[in-house]
């Protein structure tokens, strides 16, 4: 395997998640996504990759939630989009705190909300729950605290489920700042890596192949747009 930079992992992230049809908001936040798995050493690219490829194709409204109104979360058919739905669950942060769950049915990669709740935690100097069933049926819950990150139930390797009946979502009010000691010694903290992130040669093929979508093939009128003087040279 190769390994790559967080930065080139970040980039390439966000051009695939452009080429796939998000919008460059949207493109921006799964490649920070990205970026905040791989540097903790938990599934990344592989997530982005699975959820590019049931989403394509199917418009916005396909992908998130009908309604942000309620407490559990769908859409009219096919799962949600996690980048989307973690998107509203941060502008929502206030009301999770107000002793709420939010449930969100269906749910496409659902690590990759992880990182978007991290952002908010820091922000707001409090933390989140997020829970939900592994393939062999067991709990997965993870404490999501302004520093840290750690999982109560489950393993690492139930992170890169790629797709969830539902995912249980909650504010926490009390105290976190002694987390990783309280902690220590069950479940696992699991922390920032800085080191190169290995990635097989088909997922890196498959990244670039979403990102040359953003490229634009040359057109007769975008050459003569461009640089150089085009058919004919009036200085």
């Amino acid at each position: 395997m190769e390994r790559y930079s967080l930065n080139e992992i970040e980039a390439s992230a966000r051009k695939a998640a452009r080429g796939a049809g998000m919008s460059w908001g949207l493109a921006e936040e799964a490649g920070k996504a990205t970026r905040w798995l791989a540097a903790r050493g938990l599934p990344n690219v592989c997530l982005l990759l699975s959820l590019l490829k049931t989403n394509d194709g199917n418009a916005y409204n396909e992908l998130r939630p009908q309604s942000l109104d309620l407490d559990i979360w769908n859409t009219p058919n096919g799962p949600l989009c996690p980048v989307i739905s973690g998107s509203a669950l941060n502008d929502l942060a206030d009301r999770l705190l107000d002793d709420h769950k939010i449930v969100l049915e269906s749910v496409t990669s659902p690590a990759l909300i992880l990182p978007i709740l991290g952002r908010a935690a820091k922000a707001i100097g409090k933390g989140f729950s997020v829970s939900w069933f592994s393939i062999s049926g067991g709990a997965v819950k993870i404490i999501i605290a302004p520093d840290v990150l750690y999982l109560e139930q489950g393993r690492i390797e139930d992170l890169g489920i790629e797709q969830v009946e539902r995912v249980t979502v909650s504010g926490i009010l009390s105290d976190l700042s002694n987390l990783r000691i309280e902690k220590s010694g069950t479940g696992t903290i699991i922390e920032r890596v800085v080191q190169g992130v290995p990635l097989s040669s088909e997922n890196w093929t498959d990244l670039q192949f979403f990102a040359a979508r953003t490229y634009v093939p040359a057109t007769e009128e975008s050459r003569l747009k461009g640089a150089g003087a085009g058919l004919s040279d009036n200085d």
